[in-house]
């Protein structure tokens, strides 16, 4: 196995609904493109641990281990609600979806994987866990009332349920058009 270095996070793919997308077009169409950095609809996701460089030793034996705690567990669903943004209006980095864990099963595998990556020398994010959906990064946004209406039009909206049918362990790979995010692993819960 070669010993090269991946850019590494284990995350939750989520579907995108033909609402999520339509709003979310005439949201980037809104905003001049320099000033807002959108997240490709292809690639959302809910990261759960973002581990970095990580060899593909360790990516291995990761996957191994998160497999086997995982291989029975049954899907489950969270429901996607409201708009937010990280860092307030004055120095705006994330424009997110909330996402509510009915059952509390994104915390349970956020401990799962971040128990695993520390076993694995990685030391995790010791932030609160708030899943959410990264829908942009704003770089500098000249229409601070447009984006603050828009958080308010959305903050308590309800986007649907979704059922989590998997979890990915992903490579991030950083690309001049933004990150792309490819599955390394799939780990895929049993079906009700």
């Amino acid at each position: 196995m070669s010993s090269s270095v991946l850019r590494t996070f284990i995350g939750v793919p989520v579907p995108v609904s033909r609402e999520m997308r339509n709003h979310f077009r005439e949201w980037t169409g809104s905003f001049p493109r320099s000033s807002i950095k959108w997240a490709d609809p292809a690639h959302w996701h809910l990261t759960l641990t973002f581990l970095g460089d990580t060899t593909t030793a360790q990516a291995e034996s990761i996957g191994k281990e998160l497999s086997a705690r995982w291989e029975s567990l049954p899907a489950f669903s969270i429901r996607l609600k409201g708009l937010g943004l990280f860092g307030g209006m004055n120095r705006p980095r994330v424009i997110w979806i909330g996402v509510d864990d009915e059952g509390g099963m994104l915390q349970r595998l956020k401990v799962d994987a971040d128990e695993t990556a520390r076993r694995h020398g990685f030391e995790p994010d010791v932030r609160p866990f708030k899943p959410h959906l990264t829908l942009a990064r704003p770089r500098f946004v000249s229409e601070r009332k447009k984006l603050w209406e828009l958080l308010e039009k959305y903050k308590d909206h309800d986007w649907g349920q979704v059922v989590v049918k998997e979890i990915n362990f992903f490579e991030s790979r950083l690309l001049p058009e933004g990150a792309v995010q490819l599955p390394l692993r799939k780990f895929s819960f049993q079906s009700g």
